[in-house]
């Protein structure tokens, strides 16, 4: 099975982990994380410390790989 980077695995919601993947999968289609940065208006800081996981993706990230965060809740089983 080919990895689809905007696909959530089993139906499960996607994880910032995932978003990651995403993300670097554009800018590896991009040629390079600058490249890929400057077309989106993020700074390639922004972006490398995302990559890295020293930040969460935020509005600007997910709206350049036309995702949006969400919160779930739900109910623990005891």
């Amino acid at each position: 099975m080919v990895y689809n980077p905007f696909m959530a695995r089993n139906g499960n919601p996607m994880t910032a982990e995932d978003v990651r993947k995403a993300l670097r999968a554009q800018c590896d289609a991009a040629g390079t994380m600058s490249k890929w940065s400057d077309a989106h208006g993020v700074s390639i800081a922004y972006t490398c410390d995302v990559l890295a996981g020293r930040r969460d993706p935020g509005k600007a990230i997910l709206a350049a790989l036309g995702l949006r965060k969400t919160v779930k809740y739900e109910r623990v089983r005891a």
